[in-house]
């Protein structure tokens, strides 16, 4: 029979298993038997023991070390809404084809600026859309704490319902979008945006009735009113409401969206992490969306006000 890892309530250390072996007798099934005297204390099958020891060695010599189909670990990933509809569902579907044990938790981005959850430790990744903290960290240069990696581009539509009065336009103008009434998002809350700063550097202005801090809220009330909204043109598809909603050019700039995702340097060389990376990258590959050229950044990746 095979024992556990731990005599009584105490555990047993791959040295101790080393031990073991070392003044252990083969018995008649191939087993391995601990004696003392004519009493068999425990038997355990050479390979359990083994294997027990080389995982106890694995930790001490390279602690840092982590195999997906035999470690359990939890991974906190920081994304916005938008990003996590469009994402988490590639990323379980690579996760369970490698048959990992670990398991994903998505926590929220209440800032434009994840550098401080990093920091702390609240996330071991930041997804999403973050230019002011992209431009800060590339000033730094190799000095930055955190390490930018893009991985994929997209672009921000407007978007209002089909049976609104501009619905019918194939263009909508810029007067017609300042004249109507509109949803901003803001993860903080913030009573301006970067749309609000595009308008203003053109000597316009837009009626905001409504700031909600997720996309899914505003692409739902947008559906339901004659309120409209900017969204990623990549979760358009992924609301489940993309039937009954219209999309249009925006009638001014707007930044183009480099999802990328943002790390602490700290876990450079952690095992654990480097697979958690690369279950993302893999996630993304598998939605068809292309990685933005360009070299990594030594940066985090910062998530912004859309709307």
């Amino acid at each position: 029979m095979c024992v556990p890892y731990a005599v009584g309530s105490r555990p047993i250390s791959s040295i101790q298993w080393w031990t073991i072996l070392a003044y252990c007798r083969v018995e008649r099934c191939g087993e391995f038997a601990w004696r003392l005297g004519n009493k068999k204390l425990f038997a355990f099958s050479p390979a359990f023991a083994i294997q027990a020891a080389l995982d106890g060695l694995r930790k001490i010599f390279d602690p840092q070390a982590f195999e997906p189909e035999r470690d359990e670990r939890t991974f906190a990933l920081a994304m916005a809404d938008a990003t996590a509809t469009v994402l988490m569902p590639a990323l379980v579907g690579v996760l369970l084809d490698g048959h990992a044990r670990s398991d994903l938790r998505a926590v929220p981005l209440a800032s434009r600026d994840p550098r401080p959850l990093l920091e702390q430790g609240g996330a071991d990744l930041a997804i999403g859309f973050f230019p002011d903290v992209a431009a800060e960290l590339a000033a730094e240069g190799p000095r930055a704490s955190t390490v930018l990696d893009p991985l994929y581009a997209c672009e921000y539509v407007c978007v209002l319902r089909r049976g609104h009065p501009l619905a019918a336009k194939p263009v909508l103008t810029l007067d017609a979008y300042c004249a109507a009434r509109h949803v901003r998002v803001s993860f903080a809350g913030r009573p301006r945006g970067f749309v609000d700063e595009g308008l203003a550097a053109l000597g316009r202005s837009r009626r905001v009735l409504l700031t909600v801090n997720q996309f899914a809220t505003a692409a739902r009330v947008v559906h339901e009113s004659d309120l409209i909204t900017v969204l990623p043109r990549s979760f358009v598809a992924a609301t489940g409401l993309a039937d009954g909603l219209v999309v249009r050019t925006p009638p001014l700039p707007l930044p183009r969206i480099d999802v990328a995702m943002l790390w602490h340097r700290r876990s450079a060389a952690d095992g654990g992490a480097r697979w958690l990376r690369s279950l993302v990258v893999d996630a993304v590959s598998d939605l068809g969306f292309a990685r933005p050229a360009g070299p990594t950044i030594s940066t985090h990746e910062a998530v912004v006000d859309t709307a």
